[in-house]
Parts: structure tokens; sequence; C-alpha cells
């Protein structure tokens, strides 16, 4: 019963999560002229249990936009790629984690440009689960892979060449 409930719970919050920014225009408007990204990725809690870390899916984002053409940099200043994971192990079913990746921009403010901020521009939000750490990790790095493609197809669709 109370797997149950909880699968539920999940199916119910990720409904009612509703669609990332990146589906509206826009949205999609934010990423003209965006050449190059930093990522940062983040991964909490029981995260790093099979093979899963920081660094193997900030290596495996870089890899995915570099293929697709966009240049990443350790130190760019047009956009920070940031995803986090959260992991919590519950004995009855495993595993349930959270993901969230965002694009930010340097932003200013319109009543007061002196002012800068960060503009955020989500693309991808998960809550799951999973039985075991082997397929919490590939489920993860699959899910970032689905997340990172919905982006670059934004991407290119706000930067093709009329």
């Amino acid at each position: 019963m109370k797997k149950t409930a909880l699968v539920l719970l999940v199916v119910v919050l990720t409904v009612c999560y509703g669609q990332a920014e990146l589906d509206a225009e826009y949205g999609r408007a934010q990423l003209r002229g965006l050449e190059a990204v930093c990522v940062v990725v983040d991964v909490a809690g029981e995260g790093n249990r099979g093979g899963l870390g920081d660094v193997l899916l900030k290596t495996q984002a870089a890899n995915s936009l570099r293929k697709a053409g966009l240049a990443v940099s350790d130190t760019s200043v047009d956009g920070l790629i940031s995803v986090r994971v959260c992991v919590l192990g519950i004995d009855v079913i495993g595993f349930v984690y959270w993901m969230e990746a965002d694009l930010n921009q340097m932003a200013r403010l319109y009543r007061n440009p002196a002012i800068p901020g960060f503009a955020t521009l989500g693309f991808g939000h998960e809550i799951g689960t999973a039985p075991d750490s082997k397929q919490l990790a590939e489920v993860i790095s699959r899910n970032l892979d689905r997340h990172l493609d919905k982006f670059l197809i934004a991407y290119f669709l706000a930067n093709k060449q009329e």
C-alpha cells in the first residue's frame, strides 16, 4: 500500500509540475545568439551510488552539447547550464530521485540596468523512482540526455538561419 501511494504521489507531482518554459516562444527567444555555455552539475543525497556522480554527468552533458555543435567552456559568460539531482533511498521501493536542468543567463533589470541578475530558463524537470543503484544511474543518465535533446532542439530552432 505504501509503495502504491508513493508511486501515485510521484506521478501526480510529475504531471502537475507542468511544461518547462522552453516550450514557449519567449523561452526559445532567450536562446537566440547563445554561443557558449558552462555546465555545472550537483548530485546530492545518495546519488553518488552506482557510478552516478557530478563529474560523470557533467562530462556526459558537455559531450552531448559539444557533439551538437554548441561550445562548452569552463568560463562562459553567455550561459550556465545547471543540472541538479537529489536522490533519497527508501527501503520499500529503492530510490526516489528529483532532477532539474536550467539555463541561467546574466540579465539586467529594465527599471535599473545597473543591477545585474540571472534569467533562468527551465528545460528539464523530473521526479522518478529506481529499484536499485544500477538502474538509478541508467535512468538519470537517460533522462539527462532527453532533457539536453529538448534544449538543443529549442536552441537550433531559435538560431536557425532564415
